[in-house]
């Protein structure tokens, strides 16, 4: 049989091919051109002759007649040029011109370019682009024919746009556009017409429907691509010849360099030997045939074991022949195409020999314009043209990567499947780590480009680079991983596997190979230069072999058929009184092959068994397939429902389809009643299309589906909530106020369109709308729903409904929840006692789908409203307030406190003036201590002006004031700002204080701030947005607080808290001092191991630093303690001290420490705290912005092995003997000449250093 249809199908091609003779005039013989139509003297056949040399077969008239009008233009050739031309493929149906279809399958698909075939889905979408004779455009093609073309996966013509090669005309256009493959349309010229051979019959005038795209370039002449015959059967199109192509070095060409060879096996692969500039002239393309390069240097030819010309990274040529010097590349189909007018880099580079002599010099140039042959362009440049010389050096540990075949090693079949091992092979590295850069795989074997996709190389389960959808049509596959190289280190083996996707190609053949050493991109890491596969001077094909080396493959056995249950299949609830309900989605995907499904069995399981479905359909990719089955039956799982599909139902291979059963829902259904569509196994009723294998569906069982009613629910939002004293509704005249909110919920069956909901007063005249708001509106979010009612009807004395009609219906989806806010303006009567207002009283909608009623009508009572007679502000300090500390008389730009401010959610408030005060200990008139007082917002943006000073003239007995006035402070309703208080401190001259060691504390104080002017000044002023009314004592809050106070004024005598009134809000407080000191370990601080134990180890090295002030005030350390936390248990015989140095170890001795008249250690006891006080230790000056550096040591001698010491210098520590806050228990006891003694600086916190033995 298969050798029958072998002889039918030759015999159909002869004698179509004969057919042409009829009408074939004979010219003269001559030497054709690419794109000649030709024959041969004496014989009637007739072929495309392309730019690649080839000449390509037209497999009949209808081919032929979709690119030609008549045979006039055909050449007659001798047989001996007819001959000199291979044979190519078959040529397919010129785009845009006819509609293909194959006898065993109804599916009919428009040509797009290249031979690809796009599939119209429909009889409605042929219509709506080709008009009512449509089907007039439609060409069988033979089966034997029809593998010429390749289907587009998972592409079909849509109705509003034309495939790719059409000629059409738009509405309201007499002008033809040719649709091009970035969907554009380019309008052809008159001329372009005939010079590109476009007929009028082929155009199509669109509807109005279809608009035109954008528009592309017109085409004014002949377009090579578009006249190229053979494109479809992978053919080249014929350009025109440009007059000239230069030559010339480029101006990055390849430095002189050193190139590397092993000694033993291997040598540097792809280097780059020089980069030529070929430039076109402007009047066509330049075929470039062959090039010649010539060996110069101290060399011989077996030094270059390969060669390679390259565009891009793309190799072009490799392998030239090589006579005496030089190595010739040439190809009579071109090596290269230069585009007219533009420049083109062909970078030529070379391998090197392993265990090459070193110390040769190589270099290559192209000698003449005659080693330089085009298509017959003249060649100009200034010849010679001359790279770099290369001088080779020899090493003994080169990289080298060897792959080697693991599996598979003998010849086998595997089903289509996805993420298929097709080869497992090892990668070992040795000498060198190794980089894999690029990797080219070849397909060899039967299968077409589409059997096999989405390609991945793993390590385990870690993929390597990224997925390759598909082969290239040579059937390669490159992995480019020069971005993310994959790293073999030296020494190890990977094993890696190639996988991919088996979507078709019954009975077809494949195996992975690597065809050629630049497929390869291996990099020597350590060297940095690229390798050879394994070392060697020429490279051996690598693929599955068996065991005497010979190539193995897989061959795909007979497709399969896959089925599921949809992902997108329907569950829960469906409305009743529905047409054409999906009921179950099935996917369905082939594999191997295309598959034929002649028939499907469908049934339903009902909850109660009636009669609740009819019209029962199937359809595939959304398009019915048999006929619908108008009543059911009882749905009881009993009674079957079958389809007869014939050949409508084809299941693509590598394409996923959905196969969709649906039906009407009766309006006798009871809601509540389930329903469960099944679809039935089936008996050999598939069949794979090229192995004829016969296949059965599966059973699928659906999801059950509820009848369900469509009726909305009311209820009140939850999430907003009553007003009251606290968080008013609002306030009297407050515009676009939020005052209610309720919730719609879908009803389960089906979604609902609303087109009404009416409100209503609560009571008549006490709590009806129109009392309290005008221009009442609803709103869903930003979408506002209906109508304003401007002035509500009034229920003074009956209680009214408030209907708004919305235009177009709102949508509310099954089981959504659908917030509706109600918005008014407020007018000017207040509502002091919270009481509910308004209520739903109905929502009129009808179901989507069914058009049944499915309103609500149960009144529902919204929130309680409360509008105040203006909005409130709370005062408070922040918690990112800077921290009580000690600063720096004469340091500018200080942040002194950081005070929020809250606006309720009635209203926002604008601030217009603000008061600070200031608490400036034991001397509230020395107000000059600071200065040049501003405010920022958190975005240290300054907030009005700078006030220069506090000003003592309205100064209570504690407190002076900062006055901001002038001020538009906005704080909106229901936010927080944050006001950050900055200023300058002056020197201690001028300051007004007799003492350092004195504290500041800023505070907003909610009473009286004025002493002096009778009444209660209030610190802010400020009026709400929509009332317009001040802030009172009444709508202010202010949140008091203590503010904390620096460590140093909690048991100093030098200090005690500053006063404190009454619900003021305090910034923390701090001290100012004319000098500051700062602590931090010592570089050469020692920690972690150290080595033996020593009558006198250096165990901490502290630097003191006197921070620079205005003042150049010297500051004087008197005394620093270390506390100790150890595991050392000492000799009971004997004290152990610890000593202070300045300066170094072996320097000035400050102190020996005691504590209370005791040593460090006592005789048997472990170390303790030290307690230095004043006296203890020789005061040490340090002068402004100087450092001093101070030296522990420390007897350690009964420190044993893994025991630890740690030490720190404290904020405050205990002693011993328990002792109590006395100075000597202070980290540091300094001063800074004016206070005594001072005993903390900024909360000391520098850490433990740990020493361990």
């Amino acid at each position: 049989m298969s050798k029958l249809r072998k002889v039918f199908t030759v015999s159909v091609m002869l004698m179509t091919i004969l057919s042409m003779s009829v009408v074939v005039a004979p010219q003269a013989q001559a030497t054709a051109s690419a794109g000649d139509l030709i024959k041969m003297s004496g014989l009637s056949s007739v072929y495309y002759l392309a730019a690649d040399g080839k000449r390509y077969v037209f497999p009949n008239e209808n081919s032929y007649f979709s690119w030609y009008s008549d045979f006039s233009s055909v050449v007659t050739v001798s047989q001996s040029e007819l001959e000199s031309y291979p044979l190519g493929k078959n040529i397919t149906m010129r785009p845009g011109t006819k509609l293909v279809k194959i006898t065993t399958d109804p599916k009919v698909y428009a040509v797009e370019t290249n031979g690809s075939l796009v599939w119209v889905p429909s009889e409605t979408v042929a219509n709506t682009l080709y008009g009512a004779n449509w089907a007039r455009r439609i060409v069988d093609v033979p089966d034997a024919f029809f593998t010429n073309y390749t289907i587009a996966t998972g592409q079909q013509v849509s109705a509003t746009a034309y495939p790719t090669g059409s000629l059409v005309k738009f509405s309201g256009s007499t002008d033809v556009y040719y649709i091009a493959s970035d969907g554009k349309a380019q309008k052809v010229e008159s001329a372009a017409m005939s010079a590109n051979r476009f007929k009028t019959a082929d155009v199509i005038t669109a509807p109005a429907s279809v608009t035109m795209p954008a528009a592309g370039t017109p085409i004014a002449s002949a377009v090579a691509t578009l006249i190229d015959t053979s494109s479809g059967a992978g053919g080249t199109a014929a350009v025109a010849t440009g007059s000239g192509v230069s030559v010339a070095l480029a101006s990055d060409n390849p430095a002189a360099a050193t190139v590397v060879t092993d000694t033993a096996d291997g040598a540097q692969s792809m280097i780059p030997a020089f980069r030529l500039n070929f430039t076109a002239a402007a009047d066509g393309d330049v075929v470039v045939r062959t090039v010649k390069i010539t060996r110069g240097g101290i060399s011989a030819d077996t030094d270059v074991v390969n060669m390679y010309l390259l565009d891009g990274s793309t190799v072009v040529a490799s392998s030239p022949s090589i006579s005496t010097k030089v190595f010739t590349f040439t190809n009579s189909a071109g090596i290269f195409t230069v585009t007219r007018g533009t420049t083109k880099a062909i970078d030529v580079k070379f391998d090197l020999k392993g265990n090459a002599t070193a110390g040769i010099t190589i270099n290559f140039a192209v000698a003449s314009a005659s080693d330089i042959t085009t298509s017959g362009a003249a060649v100009s440049g200034s010849f010679p043209i001359t790279g770099n010389t290369f001088t080779s050096a020899s090493v003994t540990d080169l990289g080298k990567l060897t792959l080697t075949n693991v599996s598979p090693t003998a010849a086998g079949s595997v089903d289509p499947q996805d993420n298929y091992e097709i080869w497992r092979f090892t990668a070992a590295g040795s000498s060198q780590d190794v980089e894999l850069r690029k990797m080219i795989f070849t397909i060899v074997g039967s299968v077409n480009v589409g059997d096999l996709k989405n390609f991945g190389l793993w390590d385990g389960g870690t993929q390597i680079g990224g997925t390759v959808a598909d082969m290239s049509s040579s059937k390669t596959i490159t992995l480019d991983l020069s971005s993310a190289p994959y790293t073999i280190v030296k020494g190890v083996t990977k094993t890696l596997s190639l996988k991919a996707n088996i979507v078709s190609g019954t009975t077809r053949t494949f195996r992975a190979s690597i065809q050629n050493g630049s497929d390869l991109s291996i990099y020597d890491k350590g060297y940095g230069v690229l390798l050879r596969h394994n070392g060697a001077d020429s490279f051996t094909v690598l693929q599955p072999v068996d065991s005497n080396s010979a190539a193995v493959s897989y061959t795909i056995n007979s497709g399969s058929l896959t089925m599921s249950i949809a992902q997108d299949s329907p569950t829960g609830n469906i409305a009743s009184s529905t047409t054409n309900t999906t009921l179950l989605k099935v996917s369905i995907k082939a594999s191997g092959e295309d598959v034929k499904i002649t028939s499907l069995t469908v049934n339903c399981d009902s909850s109660v068994d009636t009669k609740t479905i009819k019209n029962l359909k199937v359809l595939w990719d959304g398009s019915q397939v048999g006929s619908a089955i108008a009543t059911s039956g009882a749905c009881d799982g009993a009674v079957n429902n079958d389809y007869t599909l014939g050949s409508t139902v084809i299941a693509r291979a590598g394409q996923t389809h959905v196969l969709t059963v649906a039906a009407d829902i009766t309006g006798t259904t009871t809601s509540g009643e389930t329903l469960v569509a099944n679809l039935e196994v089936g008996s050999s009723n598939a069949q794979g299309l090229t192995s004829l294998t016969t296949l059965s569906t599966t059973a699928i069982t659906g999801r059950t589906l509820t009848i369900a009613a469509g009726t909305l629910t009311v209820v009140k939002n939850v999430s907003f909530g009553d007003g009251n004293s606290s968080t008013p509704t609002g306030v009297a005249y407050g515009a676009n106020t939020k005052v209610a909110s309720f919730t719609i919920i879908g009803g389960a069956g089906e979604p609902a369109e609303v087109t009404q909901i009416s409100l209503a007063d609560v009571t008549a005249g006490t709590k009806y709308v129109s009392k309290y708001f005008q221009n009442v509106k609803l709103m869903h979010g930003t979408t506002q729903l209906g109508n304003t009612l401007g002035s509500p009807s009034s229920g003074a004395d009956t209680a009214q409904t408030h209907t708004f009609n919305i235009s177009p219906a709102v949508t509310i989806n099954s089981g959504e929840q659908y917030v509706v806010d109600v918005y008014a303006d407020v007018k000017s009567t207040t509502l002091t006692t919270a009481a509910a207002i308004i209520k739903v009283s109905s929502v009129t909608a009808s179901g989507k789908n069914t058009g049944t009623a499915a309103s609500y009508s149960t009144a529902v009572t919204l929130q309680s409203q409360y509008i105040a007679t203006a909005g409130g502000m709370t005062i408070a300090i922040d918690s990112d307030t800077p921290l009580a500390t000690n600063l720096l008389m004469g340091a500018t730009d200080q942040t002194l406190g950081k005070f929020k401010f809250t606006a309720s959610s009635s209203e926002s408030i604008t601030i217009t003036e603000l008061v600070i005060s200031v608490n400036i200990e034991k001397d509230s008139g020395a107000t000059g201590t600071v200065n040049n007082i501003r405010l920022f917002d958190v975005n240290n943006v300054q907030i009005g002006s700078a006030v220069a000073g506090f000003d003592g003239t309205y100064a209570t007995t504690t407190y002076a004031h900062a006055i901001f006035k002038s001020l538009s402070l906005v704080i909106p309703k229901g936010t927080t700002k944050v006001i950050i208080v900055k200023a300058d401190l002056n020197p201690y001259e001028g300051s007004g204080l007799t003492t350092t060691g004195q504290a500041i504390q800023l505070a907003i104080v909610p009473t009286d701030y004025d002493a002096t002017t009778s009444g209660s000044q209030l610190p802010i002023t400020g009026t709400g947005s929509q009332s317009g009314q001040s802030m009172t004592a009444t709508t202010l809050t202010f949140t008091s607080n203590a503010g904390s106070i620096p460590y140093s004024d909690q048991t100093s005598a030098t200090s005690t808290q500053l006063a404190a009134n009454v619900n003021v809000v305090r910034a923390n407080e701090m001290v100012l001092y004319r000098a500051k000191l700062m602590l931090a370990w010592n570089a050469n601080t020692p920690s972690g191991l150290t080595g033996n134990n020593s009558s006198k180890q250096t165990i901490a090295v502290v630097n003191v630093a006197n921070t620079a002030n205005s003042g150049t005030y010297p500051a004087t350390v008197k005394a620093m303690n270390i506390s100790v936390s150890t595991t050392i248990s000492n000799a009971a015989a004997t004290n152990r001290n610890l000593t202070v140095y300045k300066d170094s170890a072996s320097g000035t001795v400050l102190g020996t420490t005691t504590y209370v008249s005791t040593t460090m250690a006592v005789a048997g006891d472990s170390y303790t705290n030290t307690n230095f006080l004043d006296g203890d230790i020789t005061d040490v000056e340090i002068s402004d912005g100087s450092t001093k550096t101070f030296f522990f040591t420390l007897d350690t001698t009964d420190a044993a092995t893994q025991k630890t010491l740690s030490v720190t210098i404290p904020a405050y520590h205990s002693g011993k003997y328990g002792a109590t806050a006395t100075n000597g228990s202070y980290g540091l006891i300094w001063s800074d000449g004016s206070t005594t003694n001072i005993i903390a600086i900024d909360n000391i916190d520098i850490g433990y250093k740990t020493l361990t033995y």
